[in-house]
């Protein structure tokens, strides 16, 4: 409807969200938690030979120049092999999406290695589907349940739904 990539407006509007809820910029640096004043995002991009890659980008409330930033991520690793960007090289203050567009679900859990310093949030989107009217959009977050709780990820939810609503 408003002439732009679906996948890049909910993804601005989740990073607004997550942005908007100091719990997710919480991570555990060096036995230290840190609030960090903005996070960043990562999602997976998929490839036309269906293989994805990792992708990073800077964080902007300004939707164009979001926008533009990931456009050039998302061509740069379409144009590339493998999966590209490894953790070690992802500064800290960022946070994981991947979409999984082909299926709703009801529920969705990540392999994890049960690190217990791993504190980055992860959101997961499903498949975007209209019923009765209503639009849909599964969305599964895991975070650190040191760092936040069901009331955090409540207001983040919130917060997307309003975004959306904009």
């Amino acid at each position: 409807e408003k002439g732009v990539s679906f996948f890049a407006y909910y993804l601005h509007k989740s990073m607004v969200a997550v942005n908007s809820v100091d719990e997710l910029k919480l991570r555990m640096v060096d036995d230290q938690i840190i609030l960090f004043d903005e996070v960043h995002g990562g999602s997976t991009i998929g490839r036309a030979d269906g293989t994805f890659g990792f992708s990073f980008f800077h964080y902007s409330e300004n939707f164009e120049t979001f926008n533009e930033g990931l456009q050039k991520e998302i061509q740069s690793v379409q144009n590339s092999t493998g999966l590209g960007i490894s953790n070690d090289d992802l500064p800290i203050n960022h946070i994981r999406h991947t979409t999984i567009p082909w299926r709703s679900f009801s529920a969705l859990l990540h392999p994890t290695n049960f690190d217990p310093k791993e504190c980055i949030p992860k959101i997961t989107f499903g498949k975007f589907n209209i019923r009765d009217g209503k639009k849909y959009l599964p969305v599964s977050i895991e975070a650190h349940h040191g760092l936040a709780d069901g009331l955090h990820l409540a207001k983040y939810v919130e917060e997307f739904e309003r975004q959306l609503s904009l």
